[in-house]
């Protein structure tokens, strides 16, 4: 649900339920068999015919004492497995605010993540997560994931971003405001920097007219000593596709395809969290981040596609 609220503010409410199925999970297909032939746990049986190498003994042992082969051939063997599943559920709600040159957003989510051995299926730690196939499903292997975040506040803004001097330019005592002086180009300035080259006094002249604030519009991206020129500007496409199907007069199902970031644009940040760029960082004029406000569309990364379904009755 999306609203409009006044000229510049708009409120968007949403709640989203993922279900992944047959995702990926480690298991471990040659564990010790602790539980058979160590003495320690409940129902065990040391004597059993399956224990030929007692309290150590793994699940194939028994296989290649009988193969002539002797047991301890094989350690832990790993397996990747489709048998995972995880479900994650939401309610988010953002308030945003646009003018020309700015981008405010404040967002509440109310969430829960959870999956089958606490591992969602982007997380991968292989040995150390690697579970028996016999335990992979008990009750209390279903639980929050590693992401798991119950309450989660975020408040952003995008603005343009001005290249500092790194220095006290104006005398003020504070040099985290002050950029460098007007007339004098950044591109070089970064191409000295790159080059081990000394800053030209021009640039840090005390008490000179500074540069107008955030009027650099691009960046730039420094490949083994070579200098690429990219844009700095933020341009987003997204796109909504929906279809709806009357099953009966009470009950509908909506099926959706969403698109962000539709023309796949690169959205790159060359500023701090402030828009602002030092010339005393090593970093001056050049790539710090991808556009992103947290929550809602990913608009700073690449080109994504999201499928879904809604139920009304």
């Amino acid at each position: 649900m999306e609203t409009k609220l006044g000229r510049d503010f708009v409120l968007s409410s949403d709640f989203v339920h993922t279900l992944g199925l047959h995702e990926n999970r480690v298991a471990n297909i040659n564990p010790r068999i602790r539980n058979i032939c160590s003495a320690g746990f409940p129902g065990s049986n040391p004597a059993s015919p399956l224990c030929v190498r007692g309290t150590n003994t793994r699940f194939f042992d028994k296989a290649f004492v009988d193969a002539g082969l002797g047991a301890g051939r094989l350690e832990q063997i790993n397996m990747f497995t489709s048998t995972n599943r995880s479900r994650y559920d939401s309610w988010d709600t953002t308030l945003r605010r646009r003018t020309r040159q700015t981008l405010l957003s404040a967002s509440y989510v109310l969430s829960k993540s959870q999956a089958w051995g606490g591992q969602p299926t982007a997380s991968y730690s292989g040995n150390g997560i690697a579970i028996a196939l016999e335990n992979q499903f008990k009750p209390e292997e279903f639980g929050p994931t590693r992401i798991d975040e119950r309450h989660r506040i975020v408040a952003s803004g995008l603005f343009d971003f001005a290249p500092l001097a790194g220095i006290d330019i104006d005398g003020d005592g504070r040099v985290s405001v002050d950029r460098i002086c007007d007339g004098v180009d950044a591109f070089s300035l970064l191409q000295a920097q790159v080059a081990g080259q000394p800053v030209p006094a021009a640039a840090t002249a005390l008490g000179c007219r500074q540069a107008p604030v955030n009027n650099q519009r691009v960046g730039f991206v420094v490949k083994n000593g070579q200098i690429e020129e990219r844009s700095g500007r933020f341009f987003n496409v997204d796109l909504r596709a929906q279809k709806t199907f009357n099953v009966s007069e009470s009950f509908k199902v909506r099926a959706y395809v969403n698109f962000f970031n539709l023309l796949n644009r690169e959205n790159l940040s060359f500023g701090g969290r402030l828009g602002q760029s030092s010339l005393s960082s090593s970093l001056f004029l050049q790539l710090v981040a991808l556009y992103g406000p947290g929550f809602g569309p990913p608009v700073g990364l690449p080109f994504t596609v999201q499928i879904g379904g809604r139920v009304e009755f």
